[in-house]
């Protein structure tokens, strides 16, 4: 399903989401600069501003998921980073949305995920499915995580700062 941009219905998702969104960004954009210090995760391309969040779809019985979440964006995002190319320069700006179900073993149920929005641009929407695929398999989920799978709802921003989600719209 492709959502399109604008309406209530959807600001009032993008709103909620966005709070969300923040959080895991900026735990992800924290433990990527360190782990980029330590040598292990690979930075963004030069001069872009490119996020990826995570959001549960599913209730999870008052199990803390803020690890799992952040460990599978940092897996998606190294992946991502990998995969984007060079015509995606700063000025050229995308949101991508993906949903995917991931078992608790770590592997995708659904091996292609679900393009909820597209970017309107292949060279933008490839990459961030490529980069999910790639990724798997993923963590396996914490023993406290009493699901046999979960669903994901995932955002990939190219030059489009979380903020600015709520008035921005795409660039023809």
């Amino acid at each position: 399903m492709t959502q399109a941009c604008g309406g209530q219905e959807y600001r009032q998702w993008l709103t909620r989401f966005l709070c969300v969104f923040q959080l895991f960004v900026i735990g992800a954009a924290l433990s990527l600069s360190i782990s980029a210090q330590e040598g292990g995760t690979q930075s963004p391309p030069p001069k872009r501003n490119l996020y990826v969040g995570a959001q549960v779809l599913a209730p999870t019985q008052d199990a803390n998921t803020s690890e799992y979440v952040k460990e599978l964006v940092q897996t998606i995002q190294t992946k991502w980073y990998e995969e984007i190319p060079d015509s995606a320069t700063p000025k050229v700006k995308g949101l991508v949305v993906l949903r995917v179900r991931i078992s608790k073993d770590g592997t995708l149920l659904v091996p292609i995920p679900t393009l909820e929005k597209s970017s309107g641009r292949k060279e933008l929407d490839k990459p961030a499915l490529d980069a999910v695929v790639a990724a798997e398999p993923y963590p396996h989920f914490p023993p406290s995580l009493n699901k046999t799978s979960l669903e994901f709802r995932l955002l990939f921003l190219y030059n489009v700062t979380p903020k600015s989600l709520i008035t921005w719209r795409p660039t023809p």
